[in-house]
């Protein structure tokens, strides 16, 4: 019962905002107004007054303005639920390729096409420089080849005087409602004219303590940007700040390990670590060289059995009595002259090897086992 309510209320609420059904109840209640004068004159012989006739038509008026206004509420209410699903779509897109650790670029491509379902025709996303220069990364939407002959800036100067040279000087929103009449955006009219932009925004995007981007977002209707428009927008530019940041940190932890790959790939000695289980961490050229695999073949996996599964004597050396494996039980460094690993052609390696404990504060991680080979 409940549903088959909710079902006709869903129905009404469409057909109030139907403008045909809203001309049928408004001509239905005009004839039957009309009908009820006459047969009331007919069965009581008075006359048609033209107070009455106008008593329905003023009437009718009311009620079709009453109509009109609540389909427009409900309307109006229909469309923000709509561009908040869609922005809740995006903002959970944007997050999950957060989440997935893709490249900046493509989450920014993502904000600009959160900004363009909101009912905008063009969005791009920047980054600012030192220099008062905004470099473009990512963009979408309608005539995207304006961008083609844009510059902006955001310093003090006539490049910067817009909209989005504003809001990154000023650290907050900035809209040009009418764009085109507006004396600062002089450099840009033509070509935003010609594309057919009326109205935009810039939406600084902040860093920890300064601005570090800039989105910023056309339409082709004049005063287009409400207030809730600009609140959707700014939530987009918090997505924003969260790529740009998450994708500095990776970029310098990339950068980091690159340096510490080139600083173990670059020493003659065999080096390679385990953690706690035994599996390989990593391995540095000169030990994947003097062993015959790859690194992709020993990463992941566990150590032992692939080059030290037996002893001098060659018989099998159990995992539980091999010396590396009580150093790290114990955390105590371990050394040998005298220790044999076992290529991938089977062939043995007579190496020096030593043993260091990877330590956190008191807690073991794992070892760093570094080898020279005595042939």
């Amino acid at each position: 019962m409940r549903k088959s309510w909710n079902n006709l209320s869903v129905l009404i609420s469409r057909s109030l905002a139907s403008t045909r059904f809203l001309f049928w109840i408004v001509l239905i209640y005009t004839v039957l107004g009309i009908a009820w004068i006459w047969v009331t004159d007919a069965l009581f012989s008075r006359l048609f007054f033209s107070a009455d006739a106008i008593l329905v038509f003023a009437s009718a008026f009311i009620l079709a303005i009453t109509l009109g206004a609540h389909a427009r509420a409900i309307y109006v209410k229909e469309q923000a639920l709509v561009e908040s699903l869609a922005l809740q779509e995006t903002a959970s897109s944007i997050d999950a390729e957060l989440i997935a650790e893709q490249k900046m670029d493509r989450v920014l491509t993502g904000v600009c096409a959160g900004a363009v379902s909101l009912g905008h025709q063009l969005c791009w996303a920047g980054l600012v420089k030192d220099d008062g220069s905004i470099d473009v990364i990512a963009s979408h939407g309608f005539s995207v080849d304006y961008l083609k002959q844009f510059q902006v800036r955001w310093d003090d100067t006539p490049l910067g005087m817009g909209p989005v040279g504003r809001a990154v000087r000023l650290k907050e929103t900035c809209v040009f409602q009418d764009a085109l009449s507006h004396p600062d955006f002089a450099p840009w009219r033509e070509a935003a004219e010609e594309a057919g932009y009326r109205a935009v925004a810039g939406i600084p995007i902040l860093g920890r303590q300064s601005v570090i981007g800039v989105i910023a977002v056309y339409n082709q209707r004049r005063n287009s940007f409400s207030k809730g428009d600009l609140l959707r927008l700014e939530l987009l530019a918090q997505k924003a700040s969260v790529a740009i940041l998450t994708s500095g940190q990776r970029e310098a932890l990339e950068s980091l390990s690159r340096q510490h790959e080139l600083i173990l790939d670059s020493v003659e000695e065999g080096i390679y670590g385990i953690d706690l289980t035994g599996k390989l961490t990593f391995i540095n050229r000169a030990a994947v060289r003097m062993l015959g695999y790859s690194r992709k073949e020993l990463l992941g996996k566990e150590i032992h059995p692939i080059i030290h599964h037996t002893d001098n004597y060659e018989q099998p050396y159990r995992h539980e009595d091999c010396p590396l494996n009580q150093a790290i039980k114990s955390g105590t460094p371990f050394s040998s002259t005298d220790e044999i690993l076992w290529r991938k052609d089977g062939a043995p390696l007579p190496v020096e090897l030593s043993a260091t404990i990877m330590k956190q504060e008191d807690e073991v991680l794992g070892a760093v086992m570094v080898f020279r080979d005595l042939t």
